[in-house]
């Protein structure tokens, strides 16, 4: 048998079987110099990210509770965990950008994933400000105002929840847009 020097790129090109992990999660693809024109879906890092910066709104209720009983302790305990969770929101966000694939044929425009990430980005950068803010200052909220200031911290939780959702459903747009069903709004 002798050697050919291009027999691995010719098998590589060609062979439908060679199947290699392109990520840390063992997805699996094929590898084609066609195939790599077309990038795997970007929605599911920007949903993981969304999911992210959810978790830290949705931490400011208990947060608030803390600050109005004034349970300093309890504040700097929630203030730490948003803060941790914004931290993983950002690392999140640069796993996204490093593997943000060039490719010719990404099921969304680049720049509207990025500016989205970005939009994602200020809600739990915002979360963490605010909390710090508020524990840094020991700010009090008057009595009289209270119950409905956590009303509107539930309905900023509410719409970042109404944010998450329609994250979580891109990929089903997505989906139905490759397949020629109409979509509900």
């Amino acid at each position: 048998m002798t050697f050919n020097p291009y027999s691995s790129i010719i098998r590589r090109c060609f062979n439908s079987a060679s199947i290699c992990s392109r990520n840390r999660n063992a997805d699996m693809a094929l590898q084609s110099p066609i195939l790599s024109l077309f990038a795997r879906s970007p929605i599911r890092p920007l949903q993981k990210h969304m999911a992210m910066a959810h978790q830290c709104v949705e931490i400011l209720i208990p947060f608030f509770t803390a600050v109005i009983a004034e349970d300093w302790q309890e504040a700097t305990k929630l203030q730490h965990k948003i803060a941790d969770h914004e931290h993983a929101a950002d690392q999140l966000k640069m796993d996204f950008r490093m593997h943000l694939p060039s490719s010719l044929m990404l099921p969304v425009s680049r720049t509207d994933l990025l500016d989205s990430l970005d939009q994602q980005e200020k809600i739990a950068n915002r979360t963490k400000d605010i909390a710090g803010i508020v524990l840094g200052r020991y700010m009090t909220i008057p009595t009289t105002i209270q119950a409905d200031f956590i009303r509107y911290i539930q309905r900023c939780v509410d719409a970042s929840g109404q944010a998450k959702t329609a994250t979580s459903e891109l990929d089903e747009l997505l989906e139905s847009g490759f397949k020629g069903k109409e979509v509900e709004i």
